[in-house]
Order: C-alpha cells, then structure tokens, then sequence
C-alpha cells in the first residue's frame, strides 16, 4: 500500500504532504531490476513527483518528472497521474550504483504537468545540488516561484514537504525550521506513527490519499505505435525480424504484431 497524508498547521500557515511509496518502489525497481544507489535514486525519484504532484491544487493534472545524464547513459521517468496511478523506469547500464553523486552537476530534472486543459506546463532545472530533495526544492523555487522544505528518507520511498500556505510567508516554515527537522527524523524513524507525530507538533491531519502502481498501456496504443512506423518499414521490420514485437517501457509487457496482424491493422487504418 502507498499513503498519501495532507496537514495543516493550527494557525493555517503551513501545509504539510507526507509521502510513503515504498510498496510502489520496490514494486517498480522488481521489475526493472533496479539495486542499491539507482534504487534509491529511483525511490526518491518516485517520492518527489508525488509530492510534487500531490501539491497541486488541481487534482485533474497528470505530472512527469524525467531525470537525464549529460551523458545519455541514465535516464528515468516517473508519470503520477489523476488517478493516482504511478508508474516509471529507470533505464542505465549500471542498475545497482548509479546514485545521485553521478548526476550532481551532470544532468537535469525535467517536470511535466498537463491538466487536460491548459495544455502541457514543462520546466527544465540543472542538477546542480547534493541531493534529490535539494534539486526539488531549486525546481520548486526557480520553476515555480515556492519555497519549502523537502526531506527523502535515505534507503526508502519515503518523503515529506513542509510549505507555506502563501508564497512569501517562507519565514513561517524558517522560524520554525529545527523543530519540523525533529519532527521529520522522528517520521523517518517511525513511519507508523506519522499522524501522531503530525499532531504532536501542532498540524491537523486533512486527510489520506491511497496510491497505487499501475500501467495503462494497451494493444490499441502499440497498433497506434506501429501505424506511425508506417506500412513500408513495418513490412521491412517483418521480413527481416518475422514479427513487429514492442515492450512496454513500465511494465515489460511484450506486444507482438505478425505479418498478417500487420496487414489487418494497415486495412483497418486505410477503411477508417
């Protein structure tokens, strides 16, 4: 199970949305066969979109967060969507230590956010901090104008952001800043404990949100994959191969398309 949990301070200054995906990660890293360093950097990967995601005050908005090497030889995508659907890969040579200290400086964090109606928000930031939750909070505060406190807890899928309610009170999460550090190290020690620990120091607790992992891919979006080929060089991939065979780059699941199911979906296109 992943859980999602909203708080509001009493005085209604400070907004607090608590992250544990580790049921998510280790569901995701099984799959891609992801250990150690690029686990981790995969975890806090997942954990920061959907803080990031969670924060947004429309819930219809699907977000995407890419990380890439200078390099091009690690890149990961992690989409959580209006559903609350989470999904992703991390694709590398190096599966166990690829950690953050390898992108320090050497690559970038894309964020994607599509309501379904404004279009699509994209913002780019360099990596340039010590860590992932120091390269979220230069994206929330260069891309998105807030500030705020992110803290992953090492080695697991864990996460918390601590925000003003209004941009420019930052100074309320400031004043208060050793004692929110307690309140987190006492979260990351005891996750169980989360709401109490919420309470504890003075937030309501609004609510508990449900995550999940999931793919949506489908044999129509991989006929629509084979339709943008087009008809000359999915014949020629035929000849040469025997059969079209596209994978799902989230969940691994292999799609196969033979000579005549080719030639059906190419009759179909043309007769519609």
């Amino acid at each position: 199970m992943a859980e999602i949990i909203r708080a509001l301070s009493h005085d209604k200054r400070i907004r607090v949305i608590w992250a544990d995906l580790c049921d998510v990660s280790a569901e995701i890293s099984g799959i891609h066969q992801l250990y150690g360093d690029c686990a981790e950097l995969f975890a806090h990967t997942v954990v920061g979109t959907v803080l990031l995601g969670a924060d947004l005050k429309n819930d219809g908005t699907n977000i995407s967060a890419v990380l890439r090497s200078a390099e091009s030889d690690m890149s990961a995508v992690v989409i959580f969507n209006k559903k609350r659907m989470i999904k992703g890969y991390l694709r590398s040579n190096d599966t166990t230590g690829y950690g953050f200290e390898r992108l320090n400086g050497n690559g970038s964090l894309t964020v994607m956010c599509d309501d379904g109606r404004m279009g699509l928000y994209t913002s780019t930031v360099p990596l340039n901090a010590c860590s992932m939750e120091k390269s979220m909070e230069e994206y929330l505060r260069d891309s998105q104008q807030h500030e705020g406190l992110l803290r992953f807890d090492s080695g697991w899928a864990r996460g918390i952001m601590i925000m003003p309610v209004l941009n420019d009170e930052i100074s309320f999460v400031n004043d208060r800043k050793q004692e929110l550090e307690e309140m987190i190290t006492s979260a990351f020690e005891e996750p169980g404990r989360v709401k109490e620990f919420l309470r504890g120091h003075g937030f309501d607790v609004l609510g508990v949100e449900d995550a999940h992992w999931g793919c949506d891919c489908s044999k129509e979006g991989m006929e629509n994959v084979v339709r943008s080929v087009g008809r000359q060089e999915a014949e020629s991939i035929i000849e040469e191969m025997g059969a079209i065979e596209i994978v799902c780059p989230y969940c691994k699941k292999k799609y196969r398309f033979d000579g005549e199911a080719t030639k059906e979906l190419f009759a179909a296109s043309v007769n519609e």
